[in-house]
């Protein structure tokens, strides 16, 4: 079986193909989610996506944890992702991110109301 995997080519050609995936799989699931799902998150009229490590070797079964953690981190230090952890979570493990470009549309919006 072939997969196909989409990404943007601005984000791999900064930091790699790793972190483009990451970044596409956070930016996917806040496009396509509606804000009532439970792995949407709202906090200060931003949404978030929460997801976990596991989450993401299920579909990047070729990428190890620490693949996935390090292109996480990367992507964090260069303020392309953003996360928050809220205690509300409680055992739940997944942490909620959002792309620098979800966050600056979200206060773009708040601006122009």
């Amino acid at each position: 079986m072939i997969t196909i995997m989409h990404f943007e080519s601005n984000i791999a050609k900064k930091y790699g193909v790793n972190c483009a995936l990451v970044h596409r799989f956070i930016s996917q699931g806040l496009k396509n989610l509606p804000s009532d799902d439970e792995r949407i998150y709202n906090k200060d009229g931003i949404k978030y996506f929460k997801a976990s490590v596991n989450d993401m070797r299920y579909l990047f079964d070729f990428l190890s944890s620490d693949q996935i953690r390090r292109a996480i981190n990367k992507l964090l230090e260069a303020n392309e992702v953003i996360y928050v952890y809220d205690d509300s979570f409680g055992m739940d493990r997944r942490r909620a991110f959002t792309t620098k470009y979800w966050s600056d549309m979200d206060n773009f919006i708040k601006e122009m109301a």
